[in-house]
Order: structure tokens, then C-alpha cells, then sequence
């Protein structure tokens, strides 16, 4: 059977398919050879354009190869290699750069966090949360967050003493890993920093308390609702919804008709998710305040989804409500 050009050009469009593309291992078989023996060139520039290409070869070819890139003597080649790790999901890699974070080299501790972040496991801990001392705010920054990522409850302390760091940027990264743990362990020690002299720290430590759902923080919470900052009163009626706080209602509805209407959202879904019957009434009462439930129309409103969001307990209020007398706009 003769094959003709046609089978060909098949064969070449089949070999450029995105699948085919993306199966690392379709190499030519000389190509893994090419790279190793770059990576052993007395040429930097070679190496590191070796070091790139590691990520074109399938995990178990590239492995070896990859470590040992992550010693060599140039930083450009290491850092190369730690891309090509992280592309290829190479594991050992995490344990390899670690020592990268006692490098004078702030490139490379921010490459080594990247990579702890990107493959965590719980043995880089205890090296990353040293570095976490580090006398560069980014390194600093990125070392929370790696640990952030680990998982691991090893972490909560060390990122629970840097809460106090000098550096706002440092300090609200802290507050994001530490929600991502997930660890109770964390809620006082944010407790402690609601009050913190940056907003933006404020606005992150709120978040968190809310995100670690636990009702510890619920008083601190609170005190959050008369901050100065419109973004931390926001954040901190958020998380008071999501605690489903029930002696939070009283505190929320006054920012029900608040002039932000940032705050005023964030209030009206507070007191949904609470749904307790105090926070509904807070609810009813705002019908009226409202100039888009005064129109009298049937079209869905902040404060109307709010009440659907309560749920039962709305039920029996509006019922309620409407056994007395109320204006036309609230019926």
C-alpha cells in the first residue's frame, strides 16, 4: 500500500497537538542526552539554557538532572532549575533548595520559598520558619506564605511570633497563612492585633479571625465595627456573618443605613447569615430606610435578599409583621 504525502502531514499535525505537546516524555531521544551535557558545560549561559529546558523532559528523566542543576555554581542556572522543578512537579526539589535560605542571596531564599510554596512539605518547616527572622522584608513575606501552604500545625507558632514584624506587608502576609492553616491555635494571637496602627494589617487579621470560624473572636469582632478604616468594617462585618454570631445583631443594624454603601451591603448580608429573629426584625426595619425597597416594586433588593438568606427564622417574622399595622412600602 503506497503512503503518500497526505499520511505524512497527518503524522506531523498529529506529533504538534496540544496532547502530544503537553506529554513531556515525546522528546527526541538524543534531547535528553543534549541537555545533560550542557549542564556540564564550562559555558554558564549553556548551562542555563540547559537548566530551561529541563522542564521539556518527563519527571523521571528530568529529576536526576534537576538536582543536580540545583548545585551548580551559577545562581542563574539554580534558579532555572527550581522553575523547571516547580513545571514538572519535581518533590525532591523542596528538600534540595532549602539551604538556599542561609544564602546571602535574596534571589535565592525568595526562589527557595517559591518552591516550598509550590511543592510544600512538612520537613522544610523548621528551615523556613527560621528564615522567617530574615533582614529582607520580601524573604520575610515569602516564607509566611510558604508556611502558609506547609499544612502543617508546626507552623502556627513561628508565624504567630511575627505578627508584630516591623513591616505592615510582612505582617498582613503573617495573618493570610495563618487563616490558610486553619489552626484555632491562631485566634489569640490575632485577637491581639485588630487594633493594629495599618489598616491594611487590621483589614487582613479581621479576615482571618473570620475565615478560622471561631467564636473566640467574636468581641473583637465587634470592636472592629467602629474602625476608622471603611475597608476594616467591612471585613469585620464579613466575618461576623460567617460566624453566624447571634450577639452580633444589636451591633450590625445601626451599619444597616450606613452612608458607605459598602458597609451598608456588608451589614444587610451580616444580619442574613446571623438569621437569628433579632437580626430579621433589624431586617424589617430597614425595609422602609431603603430607597429602592420604598418604591414599592417587586424586584429583588439588598435587604430582600438578606431576609431570604435567614431562611425559617424570616418566616415567622414577616409573618408577623404583616399582623401589624406597617406602611404599604414595608407590607
Amino acid at each position: 500500500m503506497k503512503r503518500g504525502p497526505g499520511l505524512a502531514l497527518a503524522v506531523v499535525v498529529w506529533s504538534l497537538t496540544p496532547a502530544r505537546q503537553a506529554d513531556a516524555s515525546l522528546v527526541w531521544p538524543d534531547v535528553p542526552e543534549r541537555i545533560e551535557r550542557a549542564l556540564s558545560s564550562p559555558d554558564a549561559a549553556a548551562r542555563r539554557a540547559a537548566a530551561r529546558d529541563l522542564s521539556t523532559l518527563g519527571v523521571a528523566r528530568a529529576t536526576p538532572l534537576v538536582l543536580r542543576a540545583l548545585g551548580d555554581a551559577d545562581l542563574d542556572v539554580r534558579v532555572a532549575a527550581a522553575q523547571s522543578a516547580m513545571r514538572l512537579r519535581v518533590t525532591s526539589a523542596t528538600d534540595a533548595v532549602l539551604p538556599w535560605l542561609g544564602e546571602r542571596e535574596a534571589r535565592l531564599k525568595l526562589t527557595a520559598c517559591e518552591v516550598a510554596l509550590a511543592m510544600p512539605n512538612a520537613r522544610a518547616v523548621p528551615a523556613v520558619a527560621r528564615a522567617l527572622g530574615d533582614g529582607d522584608a520580601q524573604v520575610r513575606a515569602a516564607c509566611a506564605d510558604a508556611l502558609g501552604s506547609s499544612g502543617s500545625p508546626e507552623a502556627v507558632a513561628p508565624l504567630s511570633g511575627k505578627l508584630d514584624d516591623p513591616t505592615p506587608a510582612v505582617r498582613v502576609q503573617v495573618a493570610r497563612a495563618l487563616a490558610k492553616l486553619g489552626d484555632g491555635r491562631a485566634v489569640v494571637p490575632l485577637v491581639g492585633k485588630v487594633q493594629d496602627s495599618v489598616p491594611e494589617v487590621r483589614q487582613a487579621v479581621v479576615r482571618a479571625l473570620g475565615d478560622l470560624d471561631d467564636g473566640r473572636a467574636t468581641q473583637a469582632l465587634l470592636l472592629a465595627l467602629r474602625d476608622v478604616s471603611p475597608e476594616v468594617r467591612i471585613e469585620a462585618l464579613g466575618a461576623l456573618g460567617r460566624l453566624r454570631a447571634p450577639e452580633a445583631a444589636t451591633a450590625v443594624e445601626p451599619l444597616a443605613t450606613d452612608r458607605n454603601p459598602g458597609v451598608k451591603q456588608a451589614a444587610l448580608v451580616a444580619l442574613g447569615r446571623i438569621g437569628t429573629p433579632a437580626a430579621v426584625r433589624a431586617l424589617i426595619r430597614s425595609i422602609g430606610a431603603s430607597s429602592d425597597d420604598a418604591a414599592a416594586s417587586l424586584e429583588r433588593t439588598p435587604v430582600r435578599d438578606a431576609l431570604a438568606s435567614a431562611g425559617n427564622a424570616a418566616v415567622v417574622e414577616l409573618t408577623a409583621a404583616l399582623e401589624r399595622p406597617i406602611s404599604p412600602q414595608v407590607a
